[in-house]
């Protein structure tokens, strides 16, 4: 019981911790289902999206959330699993009945359907659990219920289909390395590895339990494995060595934890959750926080190919879009202004500090600024306002420790130097009606106990908003005002 209760005010204290490290850019849905998968295309600029139990395929453009195409097989089958080929041209999905689809996405037509060994099966109703594509889009294979994978080689055009040796039992999911030097894919808790220059096959056995989702690194040696016993595993595949394996506390055993990523900049590790909080490690398998939004478990993680977003996949039937800035997951509403994640460049402005001496504001875009000197900027949520003409109320909101602090508004400092009591101290100031507004709490010390938290209530006139921005030495708590 004691342990219960424990974990239980573990994970209220955790998501206080880690509510201001993240926020989002962006969400696509609701859908009619939950969301068995989001993927991002090769260039980062569209994501497509399989869900539960669903007949088709759904590509959105990641900066507008616009509804591209939507790809329905010829047999109105269920689809199991999707994959991008590497110019982003195609689209495959695995059948419940026993075929391979790969779909021409921006024609939303059905280019190719492929059966193991090139011919259907005598039952129709196994399942094809892993697709994926070499290193070019011709490069095709698959496997599933039927225990082998089919390799289809010349696939565009006049397609030469073989198959590897058959697993002991079906084929539960696969992964391509980032180079498309390697293909994996598992069986029970057996990882099969086959290299797709030197021909090379091998088999890895030792995984904790059964496998239900796999990732490669993007350094030519580690693969990993999530099992259903909460165990992620990390295998050298050039020696076969289990280098690491970490666990997700809390989380059940269960066949439908599926989601897994590695980032190519080898800086995290992404994981899926039966509680709603897909997590975010370190490359020294630390987890550094978890990700909270979603209502329902999360199935899908992945990462665009630059490492810049994180794409998660709920049964609450949403899609999330986190945008990673400066190591740390940030809101950006930058799909309000029009601007792509991706492209927006980071831009230095000088500025001064609260004590007068020359300082730099640095900012994503046109977004909130992300850094001051060296300090790191964390957005809060954004707060919608009414008016230009904006009230401040600024009180220690909890215990009086000496708490200096000073408040910047659009590189203004509005109050410089001030000595947290619990007395609310009255500030007025103008926002800027058309632009990009934001208030940054800077601390000047952290008091007896760190770090300085300020209550700081905001009046527009109409209605008053109350929140807690947090500073220490090292970062800065910020939130955007929008006025409508």
């Amino acid at each position: 019981m004691k342990k219960t209760l424990f974990y239980a005010l573990f994970l209220i204290l955790s998501q206080f911790v880690n509510a201001q490290t993240y926020t989002l850019v962006d969400t696509v849905g609701p859908f009619q289902n939950s969301v068995k998968s989001a993927l991002f295309s090769p260039n980062g600029k569209y994501v497509a999206v399989l869900l539960e139990d669903s007949k088709d395929v759904y590509v959105y453009e990641g900066d507008s959330n616009k509804l591209i195409s939507t790809l329905t097989p010829y047999n109105g089958g269920k689809l199991n699993q999707i994959a991008w080929s590497p110019s982003g041209t195609y689209i495959s999905a695995g059948g419940s009945n026993g075929m391979a689809i790969v779909f021409e996405w921006k024609k939303s037509k059905v280019f190719k359907t492929i059966y193991p060994d090139g011919k259907l099966l005598s039952t129709p109703d196994l399942k094809i659990n892993f697709t994926g594509f070499g290193r070019k889009d011709d490069e095709f294979f698959f496997g599933g219920d039927d225990k082998k994978i089919t390799l289809v080689k010349n696939m565009i055009k006049v397609p030469s289909i073989s198959s590897l040796p058959m697993a002991a039992e079906e084929i539960s999911c696969g992964a391509v390395s980032p180079d498309r030097e390697m293909f994996a894919y598992a069986s029970k808790n057996l990882l099969y590895l086959k290299n797709l220059l030197s021909g090379e096959f091998k088999v890895i056995a030792g995984s904790s339990d059964i496998i239900t989702a796999i990732a490669f690194a993007n350094d030519k040696k580690r693969v990993a494995v999530r099992c259903i016993d909460k165990m992620v595993d990390f295998w050298n595949y050039k020696t076969n060595d289990k280098t690491r394996s970490i666990k997700d506390a809390g989380q059940p055993k269960s066949n439908d934890y599926t989601g897994i990523a590695l980032s190519n900049d080898l800086r995290y590790i992404a994981t899926g959750s039966i509680n709603n909080n897909p997590a975010v490690w370190d490359d020294d398998y630390r987890n550094l926080y978890n990700l909270y939004g979603h209502t329902g478990s999360v199935n899908s993680v992945d990462f665009s190919q630059d490492s810049r977003q994180l794409a998660t996949g709920s049964n609450d039937k949403y899609v999330y879009l986190w945008y990673i800035s400066d190591g740390q997951f940030t809101m950006d509403q930058l799909k309000k202004q029009k601007r792509n994640p991706l492209t927006a460049k980071t831009r230095v402005v000088s500025t001064k500090s609260p004590t007068g001496e020359d300082s730099k504001m640095s900012f994503q875009g046109d977004s909130l600024p992300v850094q001051l000197n060296d300090r790191n900027i964390k957005p809060t949520n954004a707060i919608t306002v009414s008016s230009k003409n904006i009230t401040f109320y600024v009180w220690d909101d909890d215990q009086i420790d000496g708490d200096v602090i000073s408040l910047n508004l659009n590189n203004v400092w509005i109050l410089s130097n001030y000595k947290l009591t619990k007395q609310k101290k009255i500030v007025t100031a103008k926002i800027n009606p058309g632009g990009n507004n934001y208030l940054m709490l800077f601390a000047h010390n952290e008091g007896a106990i760190a770090p300085n938290t300020a209550g700081i209530s905001i009046f527009d006139g109409y209605k008053e908003v109350k929140l807690n921005l947090k500073s220490d030495l090292h970062s800065c708590d910020a939130v955007r005002l929008i006025l409508k």
